[in-house]
């Protein structure tokens, strides 16, 4: 911890602050508790970069590299008297699975991960559930789907069952990979949009090439979330049957994720709703958001239509297991989680679609159907005194109005997102600081608007701008 809190490199250098990996493995002990806290030291920090959504430390990959070429020599090493361990080979995966694709190439990574779980077997080394998550995070981070279902089908013939972590890992090594990792040469519709990310094997150049490697990853994804469901529903009586299945819920919730940013929104969709009905616990909320996503974003129907009809099973589905965990207060935190992914994914239509009937549609009938809210948090609509609105599956708290403005201010529309304030005040829905902050940014972006017109004016009729 203090090798890697002292930062002598700056912020501006190569390696993020970190040394190179060469002179910082030179001063970490032998021992392989050593080695693991730093892995853990260095995750941690990518984690904390993740959540400020930057990338993660160059450095913190090179001493990643160094800590395997370290190990992985001194494997390499040994003669057939001295058998090495579980735990080395398992240090040794956890640091490759740390290096990032721009030190050491994916196909490259591959070769490494491959050739060590095969000295591991060829050495009588028995492997165990941190062997195959190991080797599973190293295709997460590569995003090599077929190598983690790969991986998985072999630690199985090694006696080696996966668990809620190995099948999240293999879930998301299908996540498509940035074009920065590919080429600068963007490929394009021929209606101009472009590929923000694409699947592993995928030529840049290609659109056919595009279209099958998804559909690959699509099948294979679906593949998965069978065997997911299979093992949820295989899984014992009582309480630790539930938290099987519970966390399978967790899981699928990443392969559906995985499936909507590949764009395979009603496979998605499916595969969120095969879920909901197996037998078990109630909806998880995870579930319940990604399920929502994908059903906005079916393109074969209506926003509106197609999410209050996933809002309706999952209802159906929660009373018959007569739980409260989908109340008032649960659904409307997901459906503004679903709000912001929305927004985050730059689909201010959709989003605008959903708030237009869920949030800002005209009631007379219900009263308001609304919280007073005095914070963002989501917790407002779980308040009893709220009447939930005729046909709206969600009662919409602060946090769902200042979506709405957020929603009209993406899609182009600042004098429709602030009459979203008109709303909220006829309805008693008291704003908060960030519907301050989102209104504030909206007549920002009016007066812009405006003096950019009214330049561009006095322009045409000769006059500076």
């Amino acid at each position: 911890e203090a090798l890697l809190s002292n930062r002598g490199g700056g912020q501006g250098g190569t390696t993020g602050g970190y040394d190179d990996g060469t002179t910082v493995i030179k001063g970490v002990a032998a021992g392989l508790r050593g080695y693991d806290a730093l892995l853990v030291s260095i995750a941690n920090d990518a984690k904390v970069n993740e959540g400020a959504g930057l990338p993660p430390s160059r450095g913190g990959s090179l001493v990643a590299q160094g800590v395997y070429t370290r190990i992985r020599r001194r494997l390499d090493a040994r003669d057939a008297r001295s058998k090495p361990s579980t735990a080395q080979y398992n240090t040794c995966l956890a640091a490759l699975a740390l290096v990032s694709p721009e030190d050491i190439a994916s196909d490259l990574c591959m070769k490494h991960m491959r050739s060590l779980l095969d000295n591991m077997r060829r050495r009588g080394v028995s492997a165990n559930a941190s062997t195959l998550n190991a080797a599973l995070a190293v295709c997460s981070r590569h995003r090599v789907g077929h190598e983690a279902l790969e991986v998985i089908d072999t630690m199985q013939q090694r006696g080696v069952a996966p668990n809620a972590v190995s099948y999240t890992r293999a879930a998301a090594a299908f996540r498509p990979r940035p074009r920065a990792e590919l080429r600068s040469n963007f490929a394009s519709y021929a209606d101009g949009s472009e590929y923000g990310a694409l699947p592993y094997g995928a030529d840049p150049d290609d659109h056919a090439s595009i279209d099958r490697s998804r559909s690959v990853a699509v099948e294979r994804l679906k593949g998965l979330a069978t065997s997911i469901m299979m093992r949820a529903s295989n899984g014992p009586a009582g309480k630790s049957g539930d938290g099987l299945r519970a966390a399978m819920a967790d899981t699928i919730a990443v392969v559906v994720e995985v499936l909507i940013e590949n764009e395979a929104f009603e496979e998605a969709g499916t595969v969120a709703k095969r879920m909901l009905h197996q037998k078990g616990p109630p909806p998880h909320p995870s579930l319940v958001r990604v399920g929502m996503v994908a059903a906005a974003l079916d393109p074969a129907r209506s926003p509106v239509e197609s999410v209050g009809e996933f809002v309706r099973g999952v209802e159906a589905v929660a009373e018959s297991a007569k739980d409260g965990l989908l109340s008032d207060a649960a659904m409307c935190k997901a459906f503004n989680s679903m709000l912001e992914i929305l927004l985050d994914a730059e689909r201010p239509e959709v989003a605008i679609a959903l708030v237009d009937h869920h949030v800002l549609r005209p009631n007379p009938s219900a009263g308001t159907g609304t919280t007073d809210a005095d914070s963002d948090s989501d917790s407002d609509a779980s308040n009893p005194s709220n009447a939930r609105p005729v046909d709206v599956e969600v009662v919409p708290n602060a946090h769902s109005y200042n979506l709405a403005i957020r929603a009209y201010a993406d899609f182009g529309d600042c004098y429709e997102a602030l009459s979203v304030l008109e709303t909220m005040r006829t309805r008693d829905v008291a704003p908060n600081k960030d519907t301050h902050e989102v209104t504030m940014s909206v007549i920002r972006q009016r007066d812009e608007e405006e003096l950019e017109v009214q330049s561009s004016g006095a322009v045409g009729f000769g006059y500076e701008k």
